[in-house]
This record gives C-alpha cells, sequence and structure tokens, in this order.
C-alpha cells in the first residue's frame, strides 16, 4: 500500500472533489476515500489485493453508504459517471451490493468464520459493513 498505485487517480479526483483519504491500515486492505463536493459525500474504495473497486453514495453525517453504485446503477449524476468512468479507465471492476455481500471462504481475524464478505476480503476487515443502517441504528451511530 505504501507504493499508491492510485496517486494519479487520486489527483486527478481532487480537481473535482474535496477528498479525504480516509484508509485504516490497520483494517483496510484497499484505499479508502471520502469524496465530497457541494453538499454531496460518496466513498470510493479502491482495493490493494485484487482489480476491483466500491463506490458509493454516503449519509454526510452518519457515513452510512446510502447505495452502492455501478456503472448500470439508475439515476446516477454526471460527477458520479467521472468517478465510475474513472475507475473503469483503471481497469478496475466496480462491484455492486449484491456481490459485496457474498460469504467467502476466508478466515480474518476478529471476525466469525463463515461470515467474512467479498467486502471485508476486498476492502476493510471491519466487521460491520458500510450500509448495514440497522446495526448503526442498534449502536447508536446513525
Amino acid at each position: 500500500m505504501a507504493k499508491r498505485p492510485y496517486a494519479a487517480f487520486i489527483e486527478r479526483l481532487s480537481s473535482r472533489f474535496e477528498v479525504i483519504d480516509t484508509t485504516d491500515e490497520n483494517e483496510d486492505v484497499g484505499f479508502i476515500l471520502s469524496l465530497s463536493r457541494g453538499g454531496e459525500e460518496w466513498v470510493l474504495g479502491l482495493s490493494a489485493v485484487a482489480a476491483c473497486a466500491v463506490f458509493a453514495r454516503a449519509d454526510p453525517v452518519s457515513q452510512v453508504w446510502t447505495d452502492v453504485l455501478t456503472g448500470s446503477s439508475e439515476g446516477l449524476r454526471p460527477d458520479e459517471r467521472d468517478v465510475i468512468d474513472g475507475v473503469a479507465g483503471l481497469g478496475l471492476r466496480l462491484l455492486g451490493r449484491e456481490q459485496l455481500e457474498r460469504v467467502v471462504g476466508l478466515n480474518v481475524a476478529g471476525m466469525e468464520p463463515g461470515q467474512v464478505r467479498v467486502y471485508q476480503a476486498l476492502f476493510s476487515a471491519a466487521d460491520i459493513l458500510p450500509w448495514d443502517i440497522e446495526v448503526f441504528r442498534r449502536l447508536g451511530l446513525a
């Protein structure tokens, strides 16, 4: 991760959005970026272990992901389309929520065996999926 393979792409994003690198090197296995512009927020994850990415709208207050976006998502805004095109230009496959929620046969420290999802294997080993609003509410985080 120290090599920063996506540095040029992130620099291009910085010309259109406020970009904050929120990567947690203790839990994340990819680069997790917060993008904001005009009161709207998104999260972009660029995996360091596979040619995959995740892009989502986020609630500006709770940071819960409200919509996981792909090239076929309806109602994409021009800024979102530009990010999606940029991700495709890197040769990365943008994963949808259904794909991200699939269980994979992988053991990850701190997680129950058989509960690891594609999202956790490719982006972050956090045990809460960032779009699981019910869990965030139960924990008083949303």
